[in-house]
Parts: C-alpha cells; structure tokens; sequence
C-alpha cells in the first residue's frame, strides 16, 4: 500500500519529457549491461576455479590410486617418523655403470685396510702366544 510520501518520490523521480523518458531508458539499460558484465566475469571466474578443482581432483585420485597399496605400520608406534615405500627406481644404464665402477674402486682400499687390521690382529694374537691354530 502506497502513502502519500511515496507517489510524491516517483512522481519526482518521473520523467517529464519523451527525451527525459529515452534518457533514463538508456541510463537503465547501461545499468543492466554494466551488471550482465560483472556477472559475466563472475561466471568465467567460477568457471575457471571449477576447471582447477577439476583438476585438482583428478590429482588428487591418481595418487590414491598411487598410493593405494602402500600399507603403513602403526605411526604411535615410532612417533615422529615418516614410512616410505619406494616401489621403482628408474636409473639408465650408463650412469647405474659408473656409478658400480666407482664403487668396485673404491671397495680396494677399504679392503687393504681391513686386511691390514687383520695382519696386525693375528700379528698380535702370534705375540702373545694366542695361535688360533693351536687346538688342531
């Protein structure tokens, strides 16, 4: 229900002339085109938000997927330590070679070492009358 108050605002508000009509039409029209703009944006940023969740999700499956068969011990058992399981490593060829060679050389002086060690532990045992050969 309408008062008083209210007829006298729209009929202020009302335009007096068909130019004064024409122009405020435009003024409304420029209003509704302004907001389907906003609104337009709006949905290509939601759009564009969905698409990365989208994403997301596909993620977020194929590593459940992934991970799916790793079974984990009980973590309050060893609290602060994170469990691993690796299931392949892929290493080529040449550089799994290399690195065998390297370890080939570098097993030759810990192996004089330790044959050294050895040496001086029998060497020692021989001093002190010890033979380990003793009982045959």
């Amino acid at each position: 229900m309408q008062t008083e108050g209210d007829t006298q605002a729209i009929k202020a508000t009302a335009p007096r002339t068909p130019a004064e009509s024409l122009a405020r039409q435009v003024e409304l029209l420029e209003a509704i085109r302004d907001s389907l703009d906003r609104q337009q944006r709006l949905v290509l940023h939601l759009s564009e938000q969905q698409n990365t969740q989208a994403e997301q999700l596909t993620d977020l499956s194929r590593w459940v997927n992934y991970l799916g068969d790793a079974t984990f011990p009980d973590s309050d058992a060893h609290p602060g330590q994170q469990w691993v399981k690796v299931q392949d490593v892929n290493v080529p060829f040449m550089n799994l070679s290399m690195f065998l060679v390297k370890l080939a050389l570098a097993s030759i002086p810990a192996a004089i070492v330790l044959w050294v060690i050895g040496f001086l532990v029998l060497a020692l045992f021989s001093v002190l009358g010890l033979s380990l050969f003793s009982f045959f």
